[in-house]
């Protein structure tokens, strides 16, 4: 959610001089990581700005990991289909299960939240 309030401030911006420079870092780095994708706040900028910066990372086939408590369909509910259908047809799925890490820091648990 961070970088896309970033990436906004920036766009909208009242100054004469417009700054793209979290853009273009987002574009440019080695490797970009999405966490927590579909947290933020959604709004019509935020689905054009990710769908440009997957697209654009992707044309020039630029790594990225997503990271995201979302699945297929949750996808499919919260962004349109051009995003979507670059996520679904673009990444390979990993699937981590187990325990909450900061229950199991906090309340000393064994790997089972439900403990």
């Amino acid at each position: 959610p961070e970088i896309f309030r970033k990436l906004e401030r920036e766009h909208f911006r009242r100054s004469n001089e417009q700054s793209d420079e979290t853009e273009q870092a987002l574009l440019d780095c080695d490797l970009l990581i999405l966490d927590d994708l579909g947290t933020e706040f959604f709004t019509s900028f935020i689905a054009s700005t990710l769908y440009h910066i997957l697209n654009a990372r992707l044309n020039a086939q630029k790594p990225i990991i997503v990271n995201t408590n979302l699945g297929i369909k949750e996808l499919e509910g919260r962004y349109d289909h051009r995003v979507t259908s670059r996520i679904i047809g673009s990444f390979e799925p990993k699937r981590f299960v187990g325990g909450d890490v900061r229950q199991i820091k906090k309340f000393g648990l064994t790997g089972d939240a439900n403990a």
